[in-house]
């Protein structure tokens, strides 16, 4: 009699018991064969040598067969696709690395081309999802011991290409185009071009609140990829700044701006689109307090005159929050503790104005809101060797 497998049922399966998942995942049964795929998807995600195992038992090819034409039923497709997806995470993960067959095999059954397939399906989610499983795929690959793969992999079944032609395709849903530009990103020589490609896409979902969280987490990884120098070039910071207002993953557009403050000549950029502006509105969101306390510490860095005079001139209203927050004195900055972290932030960007500052400036902070006593205290404290 067969054995009922039911995902988790086993702690560290035998080969026996993954030789009977095997058997029961070919069987035409619906009822029969998708506990065993959710068996197998289960131990590989779980277990080190399991997906070893699975991938000897020829389970990949199984999988590129239920996912070729001959297969008609939309939720075994996903349900292989999971599986894949599981093995690649896992030897991923691993640095293990799988029999090449995995990824690429002679027969019609290629498990990437077999996916690739999928990528075009018209159903958006379906195909995000089969682009998540090229993603796996591709990092994967990256693995594989010989470069020779990785260019097999890739060039073989076209994969570039396709995902190129979703970034590029103006009315492709925006899931499906952050699911392909993040597996783009995993082709090392493919960022820059695919970042390119992508910048046009992303403006209008910024100002999306269903989209916001989606476009801001793909600003952050073009930003890990190439860098922030894109994201100012091609106006997406300004996009940012200006809808930041209007949607709810503020946070996510907090880090962003955070990231391309910390690179010096960029920060400009950040300030002249208007960051200055929004900050009393964002500041007064205790969620959001400890994001704008870290972006605010990137453009106060250093003591910076020209800024001083943008923040005097533009915002003056800043001042006061700034001192409002640091209400411990000055002079006592550097004996604050750790609790006390918020406020000794807020006294060293006030401490940076005040050694930005001339003698007009000065006169302008006190006007802004500062009080007299704390400014003359930092320059004390300045003259002291000690500020």
């Amino acid at each position: 009699p067969r054995r009922r497998l039911q995902p988790g049922g086993v702690s560290v399966p035998s080969s026996e018991d993954i030789q009977e998942a095997f058997r029961l995942a070919k069987c035409p049964i619906d009822r029969v064969r998708d506990p065993a795929i959710a068996y197998l998807t289960a131990m590989a995600a779980h277990h080190r040598d399991v997906a070893t195992d699975i991938d000897m038992q020829g389970v990949p090819l199984l999988c590129a067969f239920y996912l070729s034409e001959h297969s008609w039923h939309p939720q075994l497709q996903r349900n292989v696709l999971g599986l894949l997806q599981a093995i690649a995470r896992h030897f991923t993960l691993q640095s293990v690395t799988l029999s090449l067959a995995f990824a690429r095999c002679p027969s019609k059954y290629c498990v990437t081309e077999q996916i690739l397939r999928h990528v075009r399906n018209p159903v958006s989610d379906f195909a995000v999802l089969a682009i998540e499983g090229i993603g796996s795929m591709v990092n994967y690959a990256a693995h594989l011991p010989h470069a020779r793969h990785r260019i097999s992999f890739a060039m073989g079944a076209d994969v570039v290409a396709v995902l190129m032609e979703i970034i590029t395709c103006s009315d492709q849903p925006f899931a499906k185009v952050t699911a392909a530009a993040s597996t783009l990103f995993s082709f090392h020589g493919h960022q820059a071009s695919a970042v390119e490609a992508l910048m046009p896409a992303m403006k209008h979902p910024l100002h999306n609140p269903d989209l916001a969280a989606d476009a801001v987490a793909l600003a952050l990884r073009v930003t890990n990829s190439v860098g922030v120098r894109t994201l100012v070039d091609s106006g997406v910071v300004r996009h940012i700044i200006a809808h930041m207002t209007d949607v709810g993953y503020i946070d996510g557009m907090l880090a962003v701006l955070t990231a391309v403050c910390r690179s010096h000549p960029d920060k400009w950029h950040v300030v002249d689109s208007g960051f200055l502006q929004v900050f009393p509105a964002l500041r007064s969101r205790d969620n959001l307090r400890t994001e704008a306390v870290v972006l605010l510490s990137e453009l106060f860095a250093l003591p910076d005159f020209r800024l001083l005079q943008r923040v005097l001139n533009d915002v003056p209203q800043i001042v006061p929050l700034i001192v409002r927050r640091a209400f411990i004195s000055c002079a006592n900055v550097a004996d604050a503790t750790d609790n006390d972290g918020d406020k000794k932030a807020h006294a060293m960007y006030f401490t940076r104005m005040v050694l930005a500052a001339g003698t007009a400036e000065r006169a302008q902070l006190v006007a802004a809101g500062a009080p007299e006593e704390l400014v003359g205290q930092v320059l004390q404290r300045a003259q002291a060797g000690t500020a």
